[in-house]
């Protein structure tokens, strides 16, 4: 896996079926098709921010109604490995927990995710913190900041906020130990506040 060490008036859209070729789901294995389809028929998307590009809002709107489809938010499942907290108030912010897989050093622990977009998204990468008690990782810093090169410098407009989530949640169960980064104390005592996008980082393999 590849990692890295540091060196330094209000509208709402709504999500509404289409009448045309509407049908009712059969009961029996067709069913959970028609409930999915309920769910995405009351999403209720919050407001774009004015700063942020149509394109953004597309493929966030995407990503929201994907989340939901699939029953992986707080309020369809309260306890799948990665969820999306529910309901999103801000379409630049997102909160997503994610639980630690069984046979792992954070089995059963849950951690915050914060993901804060930009007005270009998904040509940038967002913003992807730990909030509260970051998991003890030698590629976590104890402010929350991730060392994971697909947020910055590997970053595609293919990932998505549930790859980032599955990536980060992989990097958790390969870990074969518990610690800090070594330069964690420099680095969260010289970051004050920035986001770690502006930070600049080097990535090696080291095999966690």
């Amino acid at each position: 896996m590849e990692t890295r060490s540091a060196v330094s008036g209000k509208e709402t859209t709504q999500i509404t079926p289409s009448g045309r070729g509407a049908t009712r789901a059969p009961e029996g294995r067709h069913a959970s098709v028609g409930a999915a389809a309920a769910r995405d028929a009351t999403l209720v998307f919050p407001e774009a921010p004015k700063r942020m590009s149509p394109m953004a809002t597309r493929r966030l709107h995407k990503e929201l109604s994907d989340w939901h489809l699939s029953g992986r938010t707080a309020e369809s499942n309260p306890q799948p490995a990665i969820f999306l907290e529910t309901p999103v108030t801000r379409l630049d912010e997102w909160f997503v927990s994610l639980r630690g897989v069984e046979s792992t050093l954070y089995a059963g622990e849950v951690y915050r995710l914060r993901f804060r977009f930009p007005s270009d998204y998904p040509i940038e990468a967002p913003e992807v913190v730990f909030l509260g008690n970051p998991p003890v990782h030698e590629h976590v810093y104890s402010n929350g900041h991730l060392c994971l090169s697909i947020l910055y410098d590997n970053w595609s407009p293919a990932l998505t906020v549930n790859s980032v989530a599955l990536s980060i949640q992989s990097m958790l169960s390969s870990a074969t130990q518990k610690r800090r980064p070594p330069d964690n104390d420099a680095y969260v005592r010289n970051c004050r506040g920035r986001s770690p996008k502006h930070t600049r980082w080097l990535f090696h393999d080291d095999g966690v």
